[in-house]
């Protein structure tokens, strides 16, 4: 997105925005705990809200 922090917030700001304008579930886990590609639709990953 943006290596400047006010600029890619901004942007995450509206693409959220624009999903949940759709019905989409928009959550910070799908940003913050997504790190990987390979077989990502595979994984379970459990981060209880105190990690997160």
């Amino acid at each position: 997105l943006s290596e400047d922090p006010f600029l890619a917030g901004n942007l995450a700001t509206h693409l959220i925005y624009g999903l949940q304008e759709e019905g989409v579930g928009a959550t910070i886990k799908n940003f913050a705990c997504n790190e990987i590609e390979t077989r990502r639709h595979f994984v379970n990953l459990n981060v209880d809200e105190r990690t997160l």
